[in-house]
């Protein structure tokens, strides 16, 4: 048998397997101590992560948070206002060049129908071919993610837990970092 991949090792710890393939699996953890030291690497970094403490938000924090959403919820209007001012000048302008032109209203209308159904057909043209393009970025993007993901399932199979565990702790400091740096940009006047 070849050793055990990783997401078997995870499997095999959280009791996820069949009794025949978790048979098969303890048969070759007996034989191959690189494997046997991989499953206990796997059990020691587990029960390190469900002794770390609780984190504690603020008391005020869900009050924050809820006045922030109503202080975005409250710049909507002025969007819907600048858009009905746009198509209600747009149709005034449509009017002024009705009366100032000396065209009847009906060669206008030909005119526009005319001019709006091969703006539709070039529109269904672009949009079928963005479409494409979209769905060929798809599949090229879960590709680069299958690939990323088997790299670090490799990676994580040769790194100890203590240098995951590392990792893990600097990946989340970054994240925080940026959030907290973000944080200050959009809201400049927030004190801290």
């Amino acid at each position: 048998m070849s050793c055990v991949k990783i997401d078997e090792i995870y499997a095999y710890l959280d009791n996820d397997l069949l009794p025949g393939r978790r048979a098969d699996i303890e048969s070759h953890l007996a034989l191959c101590p690189k494997c046997r030291e991989a499953v206990e690497e796997r059990r020691r970094l587990g029960e390190a992560s469900t002794s770390l403490a609780d984190l504690e938000l603020p008391a005020d924090f869900s009050s924050r948070v809820m006045a922030r959403i109503s202080r975005l919820k409250s710049s909507l209007p002025v969007w819907l206002t600048a858009a009905i001012a746009g198509l209600a000048s747009l149709g005034l302008l449509c009017l002024l060049i009705i009366l100032s032109g000396g065209k009847t209203a009906f060669t206008l209308v030909a005119g526009f129908h005319h001019g709006f159904l091969a703006y539709l057909k070039n529109a269904t043209v672009v949009l079928a071919k963005a479409m494409i393009l979209l769905a060929s970025a798809g599949r090229i993007l879960q590709t680069l993610a299958r690939v990323l993901a088997k790299c670090l399932s490799l990676l994580t199979a040769l790194m100890s837990p203590e240098i995951q565990a590392l990792i893990v702790a600097l990946t989340m400091a970054v994240f925080i970092g940026l959030y907290f740096g973000v944080r200050k940009k959009l809201l400049p006047g927030e004190k801290t």
